[in-house]
């Protein structure tokens, strides 16, 4: 029996899924029964247990294909575990496919009722809150309309609506939040902020350990369907980035001095270094080329997390393969978010850095230095060699997907930057000055 003081309690849950070779063993299984298997057997989830308090903020994070949304719709009531036990008590919201339960043919009105009358609204509930719901989804006067003709981001923000602001007591949040514009998914964050004020429930999954860290008291780490690491948000999720970049910072390859000038005292990584998973996404004429690169913190060292204010170094090297005709020939590197949108863009051409000729055969080094003003996030490296020819600007080689960091900070933060600022306030008596 649940306790007072809680509203969800996980004993030894398990879930699995039969998995097919061929789509008539379905059918041989159902003639044969026990008596022979024509499946194979995969299991989501393994003997997982936790219980989450009154007015917790937990969550739960992973890699993709652990087990998270499996768990989260075991909790939200959509699927049945294969084994165990789940105890829920009050008002259930779930986040988890925006939209999925929406009839495309009737409105916005009309849905909004139809899923507020599923979720145990009486009609006179859901007159009062209909207002407040069509204000937060902020579709205007496509809340009359079907929702066949709304775009995706459309059907996001109503779905939302719906869902958060009939006062759940416990809300389910999956990573749906993510298909909507970054102006929404503030929006949303703000409001899931005042429900934990209010003292509502929220189990919540995400990619992003920056939100864990903001939102959750605590955190679960699952990997390949069991509980890894539970325990403290800051704990967990330290461990989780640790694990999750070894493969790829382990074992940098140290680059051998290839010209007259010293060594370099950090280590390289060749860019196809061991253990990338996403191929190189580059573009450029080819004649340099970028080799190797590194990223180091003067407090994380060389790691791909670094603490918000602290200063990176990205250094990286080219090859001239062969000779090229331009005015000059620059360096250039960038930070972009998960949006596309490049935070930070440096040039060494804006600063008055660059060579006006190089030769087939030659090394060229470049590093940018600069404090990690970049909120908590995740950021990709960019690296590039370009040059002009009568001012315009071209690349050699261009590489989007040099490298994944992240910015993590034990604080909460707001915009894109937040840079060391000096703040003064002053007061006086009310009037105007003599």
């Amino acid at each position: 029996m649940l306790s007072e003081d809680h509203v969800l309690s996980i004993r030894n849950v398990s879930k699995c899924y039969h998995i097919y070779r061929e789509k008539h063993h379905r059918l041989l299984q159902a003639l044969t029964g026990d008596r022979k298997k024509y499946y194979k057997e995969f299991w989501a989830l393994r003997d997982i247990s936790f219980d989450v308090r009154r007015g917790e903020c937990v969550g739960i994070i992973g890699r993709n294909g652990s087990g998270k949304s499996t768990l989260l719709q075991i909790v939200a009531g959509t699927l049945t575990p294969t084994r165990g036990e789940l105890e829920i008590r009050g008002r259930v919201a779930a986040l988890l496919e925006l939209g999925s339960g929406f009839n495309p043919e009737f409105t916005g009105r009309e849905n909004v009722y139809l899923n507020g009358t599923v979720l145990g609204l009486a009609p006179a509930r859901i007159d009062a809150k209909f207002d407040e719901i069509a204000a937060f989804a902020d579709i205007g006067e496509f809340i009359e309309q079907p929702i066949k003709t709304y775009s995706s981001g459309m059907v996001v923000r109503l779905a939302y609506a719906v869902q958060a602001l009939v006062e759940p007591e416990f809300l389910i949040v999956d990573e749906a939040l993510s298909v909507g514009d970054a102006a929404f998914q503030m929006k949303c964050m703000a409001h899931m902020q005042r429900l934990m004020d209010r003292g509502t429930t929220i189990l919540i999954v995400s990619h992003s350990v920056q939100t864990i860290r903001t939102y959750c008291g605590r955190a679960i780490w699952l990997d390949r369907g069991r509980v890894r690491e539970a325990g403290p948000a800051p704990e967990v999720t330290s461990q989780y980035v640790e694990f999750l970049f070894a493969g790829s910072t382990s074992r940098p390859e140290e680059v051998k001095a290839v010209t007259d000038q010293p060594a370099p005292t950090d280590q390289l990584m060749a860019l196809e270094y061991p253990g990338r998973k996403d191929p190189l996404r580059r573009w450029g004429s080819g004649e340099i080329q970028v080799t190797h690169f590194s990223v180091s913190g003067d407090r994380s060292g060389n790691t791909p997390v670094f603490q918000h204010l602290e200063n990176i170094r990205i250094r990286f090297r080219a090859a001239v393969r062969q000779g090229l005709a331009a005015d000059v020939i620059a360096v250039a590197a960038a930070l972009r978010d998960i949006r596309g949108i490049d935070v930070i863009a440096v040039s060494s051409a804006e600063h008055k850095l660059y060579w006006t000729s190089l030769e087939p055969g030659e090394i060229v080094d470049a590093s940018f230095e600069f404090e990690n003003i970049v909120n908590p996030g995740e950021y990709m490296l960019i690296v590039a060699v370009e040059y002009f020819v009568e001012g315009k600007r071209k690349y050699c080689d261009y590489v989007e997907n040099a490298f994944l960091i992240q910015t993590v900070s034990e604080h909460r933060h707001f915009g894109v930057v937040e840079p060391r600022v000096q703040i003064n306030i002053n007061k006086s008596q009310a009037g105007c000055p003599a």
